[in-house]
């Protein structure tokens, strides 16, 4: 069975991407995957994302769902871990520009 693993990012957007852009230099996100080890993990989410115009920029964190301690989480991570479980797929929590990063949740 494979292990449920927080995925914590920084990525650029391309221009093809779908996702909506407000012109910052590079985006946060966090993700569950479901995945056997940390590096397979990485590897899809890679994979996913690539597929979108999404390029990963740094890993800034990975650990399972299970190892992490979510109480302070404002990132809906317990929704996206129920979804991935569900579905046994990658689900994003957030996907959240710097910009919009640095004005809403520096200094928390």
């Amino acid at each position: 069975m494979a292990d449920f693993w927080v995925i914590d990012i920084t990525c650029t957007v391309l221009p093809t991407s779908s996702l909506e852009q407000d012109g910052s230099e590079f985006y946060y996100n966090r993700a569950v995957v479901p995945a056997d080890s940390k590096e397979a993990a990485i590897a899809l989410l890679t994979e996913n994302f690539e597929e979108e115009g999404i390029l990963i920029k740094e890993v800034v964190g990975a650990l399972t769902y299970d190892d992490g301690d979510w109480s302070n989480d404002f990132y809906h991570l317990d929704r996206a871990y129920q979804t991935a479980k569900q579905e046994n797929e990658v689900c994003t929590a957030t996907f959240i520009s710097s910009d919009v990063y640095d004005f809403k949740y520096k200094g928390l």
